[in-house]
């Protein structure tokens, strides 16, 4: 290798190592960071081994052996576009509520809902990581709209990944509702809890929908 060549691959060196600092470099997975969440260390834990970086926004606090980029700037905000480029992955960490419904509803008023919109349509692998998890259904209520958020979310192709989850004791009643609900949403078998109850309706409406009980 000769001198010119040699300044020329320091040249190079140096601004990719610039870009790095500057911006997200080039990972295969991306996790945007919007809130404080008490679960940051299973959201590290998911991440860890993968190639990837961590955009934060607001106060999210930064992920444990992740490399994390604050966004802050409009430069900012076109480094993190650019980094999709070459990401496979992109991880939404601990959204709220408001967050994960602009995503469900395609709202472009979130910025990190429009990145991972863009990692949608783009045909990306997209992960959600929740840091509460879904109750049993209840219509009308706010259980009703974090249940809807999450299953629109995964109808877009998102994969949905609760941190924290505890084990599921099953349902201490069933409904016909419940059968009808799980039905509607894919759902093939309902877990009961030790002494559940369940209605003849339930019944009725387990074996017309083919809807599995687990007693």
């Amino acid at each position: 290798m000769d001198e010119k060549q040699i300044k020329e691959l320091i040249k190079r060196i140096t601004l990719e190592v610039i870009r790095r600092l500057t911006g997200f470099g080039e990972y295969r997975t991306v996790a945007l960071v919007p809130f404080y969440s008490a679960y940051a260390a299973e959201a590290a834990e998911y991440l860890a081994g993968k190639s990837a970086c961590a955009a934060l926004f607001g106060d999210a606090e930064p992920l444990m052996g992740i490399d994390c980029r604050r966004v802050e700037t409009p430069e900012d905000k076109k480094a993190l576009l650019r980094s999709l480029r070459d990401a496979e992955e992109v991880v939404l960490v601990a959204p709220s509520l408001s967050l994960l419904t602009a995503v469900a509803q395609g709202d472009d008023t979130h910025f990190e809902a429009v990145v991972f919109e863009k990692a949608l349509l783009d045909g990306k692998k997209a992960t959600v990581l929740l840091d509460f998890q879904p109750p049993k259904f209840k219509r009308g209520t706010l259980y009703d709209k974090v249940i809807s958020a999450a299953d629109a979310v995964r109808d877009m192709g998102a994969e949905v990944i609760y941190l924290g989850a505890k084990p599921d004791e099953g349902y201490a009643l069933i409904t016909e509702f419940e059968v009808n609900e799980a039905a509607r949403r894919g759902i093939k078998r309902l877990k009961c809890a030790p002494g559940a109850i369940v209605t003849p309706l339930a019944r009725d409406a387990a074996a017309e929908k083919g809807v599995a009980i687990d007693i």
